[in-house]
């Protein structure tokens, strides 16, 4: 398999540091402020692409997300079990962690992202980062795990659009249900398959980016090709953004 990706993470406007950490295949980058967006071409045996978003407010945000993404890294997945049992090795090495530094106890972060393998994809979720897939229309893979996703399970919405714009303005939409976290045994987690094709496209954001966009923006901004669209998403996130900016795009070339 052949793909493109354009990726880009970064402190924001308004953040001291970056807690975000993205894995591309087989690197990962931690407390980075890029300038601008990269972009790379790789052939792919399987891999994971995947952004994870240290949990604000806690000791230790930068060096969960960047513990578990090297976890990952690391790993080969042959199903969606072995997944999960993945994410709990994880978690666990969060555990360790602390245990030699208390002060890391309760540190976390939430993950989202795809791992590709032959023609298929595994996209998988814990926390409220999201990944989306686009072919001829723009569709969220994932579900939030999130205080404001189960307010929103009760409402009744005309369409994904207005949805995700009732999300993303509400005040409690920061507190989440489910994150890796040290000390901690306890996450929910989504893994779902997919086949793929030429031309398909991964949309991988922390919330500091899906929410400063509307569905529409997203779906248009990825109608466009790969280095457009990574600009016109990093753009406006730098215009609005009040978070640390960090996203993946993944563009399938051949499989």
């Amino acid at each position: 398999m052949k793909i493109k990706v354009a990726y880009y993470t970064g402190i924001g406007n308004t953040r001291e540091n970056n807690e975000d950490s993205i894995l591309i295949y087989d690197n990962v980058y931690s407390e980075s402020n890029f300038e601008d967006f990269k972009l790379r071409e790789i052939d792919v045996d399987e891999g994971f692409f995947s952004v994870a978003d240290g949990l604000g407010g806690h000791a230790g945000g930068e060096i969960a997300s960047a513990s578990v993404l090297k976890c990952l890294k690391n790993c080969r997945v042959g199903g969606n079990k072995e997944l999960k049992k993945i994410f709990k090795m994880a978690n666990d090495k969060l555990g360790n962690l602390a245990n030699k530094t208390i002060e890391l106890y309760g540190m976390g972060t939430v993950l989202t992202g795809v791992y590709l393998k032959r023609d298929k994809a595994i996209i998988f979720n814990i926390g409220d980062s999201r990944t989306y897939f686009m072919r001829k229309n723009l569709i969220r893979m994932t579900d939030d795990h999130s205080l404001v996703w189960e307010l929103a399970k009760k409402e009744e919405f005309e369409n994904e659009a207005e949805m995700h714009n009732w999300i993303r303005k509400h005040p409690r939409k920061n507190i989440v249900t489910s994150a890796l976290i040290a000390g901690s045994d306890e996450f929910e987690s989504s893994v779902e398959e997919l086949e793929i094709k030429k031309r398909d496209k991964f949309f991988i954001s922390s919330d500091g980016v899906w929410e400063e966009l509307s569905f529409n923006e997203i779906e248009d901004f990825l109608s466009e090709e790969l280095n457009t669209a990574a600009e016109l998403i990093l753009e406006k996130c730098k215009i609005r953004g009040k978070d640390n900016i960090s996203f993946v795009i993944v563009e399938i070339i051949y499989v």
